[in-house]
């Protein structure tokens, strides 16, 4: 027999110990949850807008047209600029936008659970989750 002296940890597999007051029958009904605080990587993270003019240079940038060249060619780009529009008025309201990108290549922080679980279950720190991938 093999006598194990604290935990054993490798890059694919790590021990866990936690404790609740739920009772046995509510975890196994999957009624306990983990909330982790974890910063968000600076590395998944494309354009941090709090201005009208960030957010048209960013737009500009993301589609290779212009804001007013998108509104002259309003049916094609509907879906785009209903979104824009909602983002105007968080900026004008005073709220940060952050637009960001995780990829499964990506090998350690929040990333690949991002990218393969979406934003679903996140809770932003004073924020929201204005959009995002539902993860595959």
């Amino acid at each position: 027999m093999k006598i194990r002296n604290g935990f054993v940890s490798n890059s694919s597999s790590s021990s866990f110990i936690l404790t609740t007051q739920l009772k046995r029958k509510s975890i196994e009904d999957g009624k306990l949850t983990l909330t982790i605080t974890v910063p968000l990587d600076s590395d998944l993270i494309e354009s941090i807008i709090s201005t009208k003019k960030e957010l048209y240079a960013h737009w500009e940038s993301y589609y290779g047209e212009s804001v007013d060249e998108m509104r002259k060619d309003s049916e094609y780009y509907a879906d785009e600029l209903e979104e824009l529009e909602k983002l105007e008025l968080l900026v004008d309201n005073g709220l940060t936008v952050i637009i960001g990108e995780c990829s499964d290549e990506d090998r350690e922080g929040i990333g690949p659970y991002l990218c393969g679980n979406g934003f679903g279950n996140v809770t932003i720190n004073n924020g929201d989750v204005f959009s995002s991938d539902e993860g595959y």
